[in-house]
């Protein structure tokens, strides 16, 4: 119902579907790096290319077709694609954030490790930024401890689509000055960098001496 709530309030609201389309093509991306490429994506996520580009690229749609809101059915797809909740993009309409999608059951998927403190160094701008990279890595953290019956995962575990981010997690708990939820940020940062470099939004942001 808040969902429903929510796009009816966002109806012609293009700004706040400008930023829903933002920040999904960034979670696109930090789904897998070969997500750079919206038809790959489209093909592999079972969601129909022009739907995706839609959601991106809400002035477009608007101009081309003079609708700028989603029906919940086409959300509903549209969640399921990007790895995110439904109930999320609700959410980021209103100014929020979004959440990965639920892929588990209990008091583990209700927590989700989802929420992870950043560093008390990174500016709260910049948390805002790299946020929904935390969150996603944050989430692969929790599946992958489960997969280990409890043990702490290696890079391997974490990112096995990923080599870069493996070997980047890897390096981190080697050096052995990180906790684990400041590792989980600093690859985020090493995320939306590799997004940056392919152009997608400005690399600038501060690094831990």
């Amino acid at each position: 119902m808040q969902l429903s709530e929510a796009l009816e309030r966002h109806r012609t609201d293009i700004k706040a579907w400008e930023r829903v389309g933002a920040m999904l093509a960034i979670q696109r991306q930090v789904l897998d790096d070969r997500y750079s490429n919206l038809t790959l994506f489209a093909d592999e996520r079972g969601v129909n290319y022009r739907l995706a580009w839609d959601i991106e690229n809400p002035r477009q749609r608007a101009r081309r077709s003079g609708r700028v809101s989603f029906t919940l059915e086409k959300i509903r797809q549209l969640a399921d694609a990007y790895g995110v909740s439904a109930a999320s993009i609700g959410t980021a309409l209103d100014g929020g954030a979004l959440t990965p999608a639920a892929t588990r059951t209990g008091a583990a998927a209700l927590a989700g490790g989802a929420r992870l403190a950043p560093p008390g160094y990174l500016p709260e701008a910049y948390v805002t930024v790299l946020r929904p990279y935390a969150d996603v890595i944050a989430d692969r953290l929790d599946l992958a401890r489960e997969h280990l019956a409890g043990a702490d995962p290696g890079g391997a575990d974490i990112f096995p689509d990923s080599p870069a981010d493996a070997r980047a997690w890897n390096a981190l708990a080697a050096a052995g000055e990180w906790t684990e939820a400041e590792m989980a940020w600093q690859v985020a940062e090493l995320q939306r960098r590799r997004v940056a470099a392919r152009g997608g939004e400005p690399a600038a942001g501060p690094a831990r001496a």
